[in-house]
């Protein structure tokens, strides 16, 4: 059936075409230029208030800056008194000058007395000293006054010293030495900055689209990006008192609009204080700039919309007249026509792309050129037959997509719809998926006499599927390999339609169908974390942590994160999915790692106390030999802590404990020891160090190794039950003619430290031959020996005193060393030599500066860590000039590669250990000099 379509008439709309075809452009016009002019006076407002709250937070971070610096040159005076600042002008004059280079866009700093007469100054040496320059200045006065602010922000001046404008940055002197009372006024320090200076710094970092300014909230202008406002060397402009700028002050920031106090013209001006100082920053532009900018987006659009309209009344009226020529001629249209817009109408009801229509009866087929185009052929309309639809079929598909068309236009039959999807092959071989749709027309008895129906070319969509397919894949490829949990759970019912294998690997539960499985994953949470896990699920996404109980009864931590994944149509969670990761051995670590810490902190303090101890019992009849004596013990100390972090703080060897501390007495190959393998648990470690100690320190005083030929026999069993017995033996050693009858700080500690912290007995006996001790420990200080990694040690040199005559004497050391107390001694050292020291360098910058100043180096003696950083790449470049050198180091374990076979001192140093040291490096330079 051919539907008619009803006769065309003009229409009323043509006759009026060419009056809204220039009424309507030029409202739109008008329109967008008032939008477009009330959209950029917000933006500029906007703007503004963004400059001014840039322009606050860089003065504040600048002022601040200040205020600390001042502070700090506060430290730096700290306790010092007028004269005591004049003494050590020129010291304190170089220190001065090093802080204020340090602080941004300062240009000076002065420290002045109670009366404004210069102390001190980073630009003038030395400073006037009867000359008052401040004390009617400003800043001066107000820190002067009872109620004086803790910083004070001046008004700009011009400096007496320096000649150019000024603000000052101010601070009360305190903690002086002058002996005031306290919260006297005794001076101030103050720091210059210049405006200008400051000025470029904001247009650097804010930019130059609007005037930036900093105004205190008396309306002194501080800086001002531009010099509109008179700033030509002078100070800058003071705002009028009868300013609207100045009433708006009240709060943290404003923006309004009137006209400059500078330059008069009509103006934008927004302001935000400064956190903590009562000045504003200004940011202002004038109304002609933000007209000006209004017309440069307004004529674009004048110069492309004037002529438009006129195009289109042009074309409205050309319009007009072939309508009235199209209405002249359209009562002539055939019948053809409307039965052809009819089936054009059709097509596009069921489908826009690719038309066909097919006259059953005859076979004819016409095709739509959009048809042609999705068959891979030319884009023009043509009338076919059936077979040629069937030579284009795939292969695979011909069979099944020519059997399901034959059946819908069955004769007689019922169907008036036909679907299918297949594929089509092009005549370049490209294969395209195709969804045929249609309808049947039948006649009264079921004869099937046409089709009309669309082609729609699917192939992006099966590509899309196919994607899909094997994305599906890969996900379950990899939910199913990984190791942490991965599911998919609906929040609607609450079901799981996912769950990973890794959940039988972490809970040994087996799994279970989709529709139980949060059953069985709540039922498998431990019962203290269960309610809590069920509240963070009904609540939606989540990140918690709980445990689980597994299948065997075990128990795991796990960490289980889910997110919402929403509906692309409702924007609702369709679905969560999550991941559960095993986290048991990472929180045991965290645990353990506590425990550590725990530990080292314990021992740490453990040793100071022991070391404090072990100062306040020593004796000695002298200065030097009670120094001995210190650090003497305070070294055995050192290598208790080392042995302990050799065996990770379990323990260690009694054997190493042994050679480590003989070693240290240098006694070579004067003893042996005999014994099996034993290692003492970390609380014996040090205990036993100390009893070692004071019996090799003994034996090197009066004992054994106080002669060429003695020597010590150490030998320890294992005694039934477990405990230790240890023997100590000196042999030809000074005649023992009789026993001593005093007892010794060191005989004391033995005793008390074998009887108290080893759990054990003490025994010795005196022949003629020396002493033999017979030290026996419980067995509770013992543990199963257990082989551990044996780190790169550490040598130790016997302590020896330092030789007055050395034959070094000139030689230049460079020392690198950030500890000061540790400096100061090894410059003691190093000078006792007679050599001359370069440094010391406290960082490794330092240390590079005088390497490239110093000449001549014949030795550096260098710390390993230096303010944090390793001190190698100083090394490399002393390695590089031919230097020799001396690690000292805290570290028990240093890498090879790094010293390169220098010598590496252990802290706490022996006094005589450097000077070994530095003897064997300048020994062939000594000998050639």
């Amino acid at each position: 059936m051919t539907e008619r379509l009803p006769p065309h008439r003009p229409s009323r709309f043509v006759h009026l075409l060419p009056y809204a075809a220039v009424l309507i452009p030029m409202m739109l016009l008008g329109a967008g230029a008032e939008l477009s002019w009330l959209q950029v006076w917000r933006d500029a407002r906007s703007d503004l208030q963004r400059a001014a709250e840039g322009g606050a937070d860089y003065g504040n971070r600048i002022l601040s800056g200040y205020a600390l610096a001042a502070g700090r040159i506060n430290e730096l005076l700290r306790g010092l008194s007028d004269a005591e600042i004049h003494a050590r002008e020129a010291e304190l004059h170089g220190d001065l000058a090093k802080m204020v280079a340090e602080v941004p866009q300062g240009i000076a700093s002065h420290v002045m007395d109670r009366d404004g007469v210069p102390l001190l100054s980073a630009t003038l040496f030395p400073v006037p000293r009867n000359e008052t320059v401040v004390a009617d200045r400003d800043f001066f006065l107000a820190l002067k006054a009872a109620d004086a602010p803790d910083v004070h922000i001046s008004a700009v001046h011009v400096g007496h010293f320096e000649g150019r404008p000024f603000f000052a940055v101010s601070r009360r002197r305190q903690n002086t030495g002058n002996g005031l009372p306290r919260g006297s006024f005794d001076g101030i320090v103050n720091l210059s900055v210049e405006p200008a200076t400051l000025a470029d710094g904001m247009r650097r970092v804010l930019g130059d689209e609007a005037v930036i300014g900093l105004v205190r909230a008396d309306g002194a202008v501080l800086v001002h990006t531009n010099n509109d406002g008179g700033n030509d060397g002078g100070p800058p402009a003071r705002l009028p008192a009868d300013s609207p700028i100045l009433g708006a002050m009240q709060g943290d920031g404003f923006a309004i609009e009137t006209r400059s106090p500078f330059t008069g013209d009509a103006q934008i001006i927004a302001a935000r204080q400064l956190p903590g100082f009562p000045i504003y920053a200004l940011a202002s532009r004038s109304r002609d700039s933000i007209i000006q900018q209004w017309w440069s987006g307004l004529l674009p659009h004048l110069a492309l919309g004037l002529p438009m309209t006129l195009a289109l009344l042009l074309l409205s009226l050309r319009v007009r007249r072939d309508q009235q020529r199209l209405t002249a001629d359209n009562s002539g249209l055939t019948s053809a026509l409307l039965e052809s817009e009819a089936w054009l109408r059709r097509v596009q009801r069921i489908g826009r792309v690719g038309g066909f229509e097919i006259d059953l009866p005859t076979g004819v087929n016409r095709r739509s050129p959009e048809y042609m185009a999705l068959q891979g052929m030319a884009a023009e309309p043509r009338t076919e037959q059936h077979d040629d639809w069937v030579a284009r079929l795939h292969p695979e598909d011909r069979e099944r997509a020519q059997a399901a068309f034959l059946y819908a236009i069955e004769s007689p039959g019922t169907t008036t719809t036909y679907a299918q999807e297949y594929r089509i092959v092009t005549p370049e071989g490209g294969i395209r998926w195709t969804a045929a749709r249609a309808e049947i027309e039948r006649d009264a008895k079921g004869r099937a006499l046409r089709m009309v129906g669309a082609h729609l070319d699917i192939t992006a969509l099966k590509q899309t599927e196919q994607a899909l397919a094997e994305s599906e894949a890969r996900f379950r490829q990899i939910a199913e390999t990984i190791d942490e949990i991965f599911y998919v759970a609906e929040p609607s019912t609450g079901r799981m339609r996912y769950v990973s294998p890794a959940w039988a690997r972490i809970t040994g539960h087996p799994a279970t169908a989709p529709q139980n499985a949060a059953e069985a994953w709540l039922a498998a949470v431990h019962p203290e974390d269960r309610e809590r896990v069920r509240a963070a699920r009904r609540e939606g996404p989540y990140d918690i942590e709980y445990r689980m109980l597994r299948a065997d009864g075990g128990e795991r931590r796990l960490h289980d994160r889910a997110f919402a994944v929403p509906d692309p149509m409702s924007g609702a969670a369709a679905r969560v999915t999550g991941v559960a990761r095993d986290v048991t051995e990472e929180r045991q670590a965290t645990e353990i790692q506590a425990l550590l810490a725990a530990e080292v902190d314990h021992r740490a303090k453990n040793v100071l106390a022991v070391v404090q101890s072990v100062i306040r019992l020593t004796r000695a009849a002298t200065v030097p030999d009670f120094a001995a004596a210190i650090e003497g013990r305070v070294a055995a100390l050192a290598r208790a802590h080392s042995l302990l972090a050799r065996g990770r703080w379990i323990g260690s060897e009694l054997n190493r404990m042994v050679e480590e501390e003989l070693a240290a007495h240098d006694v070579g190959d004067r003893f042996r020891t005999s014994g099996p393998m034993v290692v003492l648990i970390a609380d014996a470690v040090q205990p036993m160090s100390m009893v070692l100690h004071e019996l090799a320190t003994n034996a090197a005083k009066y004992g054994a190794l106080s002669a060429r030929d003695g020597r010590i026999d150490i030998d320890w069993v294992l005694l039934p039950g477990g405990k230790l017995r240890l023997t100590w033996s000196e042999s030809g050693g000074p005649v023992v003619s009789e026993p001593p009858t005093g007892r010794g700080f060191g005989s004391t500690l033995i005793e008390a430290t074998v009887a108290g912290q080893l759990k054990g007995e003490f025994e010795r006996d005196w022949s003629r031959f020396g002493l033999r001790a017979i030290i026996t420990i419980d067995v509770t200080m013992l543990q199963p020996y257990v082989a551990a990694p044996q780190p790169l040690g550490v040598p130790h040199a016997a302590p020896h005193a330092v030789p007055r005559n050395t034959g070094m004497r000139g030689r230049r050391i460079l020392l690198a060393e950030d500890e000061t107390l540790i400096a100061l001694e090894l410059r003691d050292i190093i000078e006792e030599l007679g050599c001359e020291l370069v440094g010391p360098a406290r960082t490794p910058d330092e240390a590079f500066a005088l390497i490239a100043q110093a000449g001549r180096l014949d030795a550096a003696v260098l710390d390993v860590n230096l303010g944090g950083r390793q001190i190698f790449p100083v090394a490399e470049k002393l390695r590089q000039r031919g230097v020799p050198m001396v690690f000292t180091t805290g570290y028990s374990n240093l890498p090879s590669e790094q010293t390169q076979g220098a010598p590496v001192l252990r802290k706490p140093l022996a006094r005589g250990e450097l000077v070994a040291a530095l003897t064997a490096l300048l020994a062939p330079a000594t000998a050639e000099g």
